[in-house]
């Protein structure tokens, strides 16, 4: 994750705050339909951003490191990167866990003749529906409330499992970014405000609904993480409130709407992924020269490496801005034992004649070798 692209995620999430608040008043299938485009479009982001980027530049610097004696000390964005994907595997590692311990449980409860339908049984201690091909609605033994099964049934058509898991790897992806949590928590909420809506325009009491979810309260317990249960405590009040509203909106989503809103999603989320955060980067060749190293900090060996007697070449992928500095760094070839940090913490100190554009400076993609040889 760089700090390019979480900057354009939180403009990102940051639009899709305000189009929510802009549009305060619509109906809770809309707002959850703003929430949904702003989660999907961060997933798509790293994707899109990679597509846009231009490709790396052949390898145009090789640099040699003797086996000079010296302790490794990281730099603080190799420490970031590495917090980064540990954040990232723990919070997919929970999304996993969650799809794998319902889909046991789905397949223990529910034979393939069932699947797609509804079960009652006596292991299920809330209502909760599941599954991205053939969803379930898993009921609690003798629960014969029309309005519990209504909103299951919500959740089915309106196809609530999948958002339920793009909520939950955008928040996986950006697990660090507090504008992601609250934008997969607000799209949870207008998801169940929705479904809501949906059982009132069967004609139910909206009173009578709102003493359905108080008295569920009383014996709550929640659903797993991957499932999408009837009620969870936070959200008591909120849809109580929402249930009792005079004038509210409950208008459905149209097809109409829908493709509005990907119109709108697609003409916001093309600039943001063209913005660059600092300059524009180039490909060398053609009218772009090459940039000339003047002054060059020489790696050093792990004793870790060292002691090993580990040798071999580390290829890092680069930008050199227009002021003839390395600005970002991707290993492409590693060798371990820390050389790979060595090698980027003295290419950041490395000093250039930056690369020209008809004659004026440019930021530029390189890459460039460092070769460790024991002496």
């Amino acid at each position: 994750m760089t700090l390019e692209l979480a900057l354009k995620a939180t403009l990102l999430f940051a639009l899709g705050t305000l189009a929510a608040a802009l549009f305060r008043r619509r109906s809770a299938a809309e707002k959850h339909l703003i929430w949904m485009l702003t989660l999907g479009a961060s997933l798509l982001l790293p994707l899109a951003q990679t597509a846009a980027a231009p490709a790396w530049s052949p390898v145009v610097f090789r640099v040699d490191a003797g086996g000079g004696v010296q302790t490794a000390s990281f730099p603080l964005t190799v420490w970031l990167t590495r917090i980064y994907w540990v954040g990232l595997g723990l919070a997919l590692a929970r999304v996993i866990v969650s799809h794998v311990a319902m889909w046991v449980l789905t397949r223990r409860l529910a034979p393939p003749t069932q699947r797609g339908g509804m079960v009652r049984c006596g292991n299920v201690w809330t209502p909760m529906t599941w599954g991205l091909l053939d969803p379930v609605i898993l009921l609690p033994e003798g629960e014969s409330r029309a309005e519990v099964l209504l909103h299951e049934e919500a959740h089915v058509h309106r196809l609530d499992h999948l958002w339920r898991l793009i909520s939950q790897l955008a928040s996986a992806v950006y697990w660090f970014h507090p504008l992601a949590w609250w934008a997969a928590r607000s799209a949870t909420a207008e998801a169940e405000h929705a479904c809501d809506d949906r059982v009132l325009a069967t004609g139910g009491s909206a009173l009578a609904y709102a003493d359905v979810l108080i008295n569920e309260a009383r014996r709550l317990s929640s659903a797993p993480l991957a499932a999408c249960g009837f009620l969870t405590k936070p959200m008591l009040e909120s849809r109580v409130r929402a249930l009792l509203e005079k004038g509210r909106s409950r208008r459905r989503l149209s097809p109409g709407l829908v493709m509005g809103g990907l119109l709108a999603a697609s003409l916001l989320f093309t600039p943001t992924v063209l913005l660059r955060a600092e300059e524009e980067v180039h490909k060398i060749g053609g009218e772009v020269t090459t940039p000339r190293l003047t002054s060059k900090v020489e790696p050093s060996y792990t004793e870790e490496a060292r002691d090993a007697g580990l040798e071999g070449t580390v290829i890092l992928a680069v930008i050199i801005n227009k002021h003839g500095r390395v600005t970002d760094t991707k290993v492409e070839q590693a060798l371990g034992s820390g050389l790979e940090d060595e090698a980027i913490k003295a290419v950041k100190q490395w000093e250039f004649e930056p690369a020209t554009r008809k004659g004026e400076p440019v930021a530029v993609r390189a890459r460039i070798e460092v070769n460790f040889r024991l002496q």
